[in-house]
């Protein structure tokens, strides 16, 4: 529950110098996406990374490799992509902008020579599938919409009428479209493996 994506990076072999090339690299395309910012590169001795930020809904993406004492550089983290859909942030239209943002660097860091590996509590990644995309999102819609409506019963009980009841959220029949959308989703779409 709770639909996220989360993903280990690893740099096959490279020194500082090269992680830090590439790394910036990478932070140059997330500029390039649709993230509301992107933080400046951070380079300390152990520590090369930066983090986009999406601007409704979804955690940052923290894209932050670290060196082991076998001089490895790798870094693993996660973003949770499913509130970007409630409707407050822009409903499935903000969600989609806000996933496919994510797949997309890290298409690029697979493109950039990284070993990636991915985890999408929403299959997009293996599959490239929008209805299946759509549909986890409405099976973690309600699995949270269900656990939320339990809370509150259970607290209406304890407490008396105190306690307001969550509204349902409703579920949009398609994606919206729009030109920026279109372009991200073509991007995506186009690198697949």
């Amino acid at each position: 529950m709770s639909l996220a994506i989360s993903w280990i990076i690893t740099a096959p072999g490279w020194d500082r110098a090269e992680v830090l090339n590439r790394i910036g690299d990478l932070r140059r395309v997330a500029a390039s996406l649709p993230f509301a910012a992107v933080d400046d590169l951070r380079a300390r001795p152990e520590e090369i990374g930066f983090s986009a930020h999406y601007h409704r809904g979804a955690e940052s993406t923290p894209i932050v490799l670290r060196q082991d004492p076998n001089g490895l550089w790798s870094g693993h983290d996660q973003s949770k992509t499913l509130y970007a859909g409630r409707p407050q942030h822009g409903g499935d239209e903000n969600f989609l902008c806000a996933h496919l943002s994510i797949v997309a660097l890290l298409d690029a860091a697979v493109r950039m020579g990284f070993d990636v590996e991915v985890h999408d509590g929403g299959g997009f990644w293996e599959a490239r599938d929008l209805r299946a995309l759509a549909e986890a999102r409405r099976r973690d819609d309600r699995c949270v919409s269900a656990v939320a409506g339990r809370i509150a019963g259970v607290l209406q009980e304890q407490m008396g009428d105190g306690v307001e009841m969550p509204v349902e959220l409703s579920e949009l029949d398609r994606w919206k479209q729009n030109e920026a959308l279109s372009t991200l989703l073509d991007l995506v779409m186009r690198m697949r493996r």
